[in-house]
């Protein structure tokens, strides 16, 4: 194996990679780590994937209730609608949040 046999896992997150991408290489770090025999840090990394896939469900589930509001918002400034329209969007959101 060379030195990037797992992309370089171990700065991904200075490389400001995607979870996406780094995810499936914890993962695979992790089996690796327990096929031999390596259990105790295979088992950090696990806690790390499991962290991970939280969050990024997390930021999912926010994005998408905001999701309506972020587009009134840009079509508000690209001048496609008007603010009145961002107004309402944010109001539906603020009746969603009750």
């Amino acid at each position: 194996m060379s030195g990037g046999s797992y992309d370089y896992l171990y700065s991904a997150m200075w490389n400001d990679k995607p979870l996406q991408e780094i995810f499936p290489r914890v993962k695979d770090m992790s089996m690796d780590m327990r096929a031999e025999g390596l259990n105790d840090p295979a088992d950090e990394l696990d806690k790390l994937a499991l962290d991970m896939e939280m969050y990024y469900r997390m930021i999912k589930v926010r994005f998408g209730r905001l999701e309506d509001v972020m587009q009134s918002w840009e079509w508000y400034k690209s001048c496609d609608t008007s603010k009145e329209s961002f107004v309402k969007s944010w109001e539906k959101f603020l009746e969603g949040k009750k």
